[in-house]
Order: structure tokens, then C-alpha cells, then sequence
């Protein structure tokens, strides 16, 4: 299961935040999947990601962040190099010429 909690605390790593996380354990896997804990958690990491000017790619279901200004920007995309967070390998890596097509933006206002 996606935590995103794990990953706002790996994205965060070594920056001081007043995010509150919780503590992801298999006890409690069951129960985040069918709601309450896990919803809640993921907004709030939702939120305090794009605070920091993440993207979710909803094509992707990956958080992306600019690595620099675009190369390209059209109305209907940007390209140029992302970071995004690579869950096999447990890591931020980095895309190069990366076309982010703004049908794919989750475009939540969590506020």
C-alpha cells in the first residue's frame, strides 16, 4: 500500500517541518485501507507535498517536482527535467526531458 506518509518523511529528510506523520505498521494496514487513519494521513501529506511544490501525475500515480524551470511550456504541457520519487528502488530520481501533460495534474485545492 502507497503510504505517503513514508514518502513525505523520505522527501523531507534532513529539512526541519512541522508536518505530523504518522507511524506506518502492518497492525495497522487493514484499517488504513478502509478509511480513517489512512485518508487522513495521506491529505495531510498530500497537502504539505504541494506546499513544497510537488505535482501528482494522476497517469503516473507519482509525485513529481521541478528540477529547474521548463524548457517548454504550452497550454497543454511543460517539459523539462523532474524529480520524482521511484518506489522500487525507494529513492528521488531524477527525468530528464520529461513532458508533464497538465490532463494528468491532480489539481486538488487540499486547503
Amino acid at each position: 500500500m502507497l503510504c505517503l506518509g513514508i514518502l513525505l518523511g523520505h522527501i523531507l529528510k534532513g529539512r526541519s517541518s512541522a508536518v505530523s506523520l504518522f507511524v506506518y505498521t502492518e497492525e495497522n494496514e487493514q484499517y488504513m485501507r478502509e478509511g480513517s487513519i489512512g485518508s487522513r494521513a495521506q491529505l495531510l501529506a498530500a497537502k504539505a507535498l504541494k506546499k513544497l511544490s510537488w505535482r501528482f501525475h494522476t497517469k503516473y500515480l507519482m509525485w513529481f517536482q521541478r528540477h529547474e524551470e521548463p524548457k517548454q511550456i504550452t497550454d497543454d504541457y511543460e517539459q523539462g527535467t523532474y524529480v520524482y520519487f521511484d518506489f522500487e528502488k525507494w529513492s528521488q530520481r531524477k527525468k530528464e526531458q520529461f513532458t508533464f501533460e497538465y490532463r494528468y495534474l491532480e489539481d486538488k485545492d487540499f486547503d
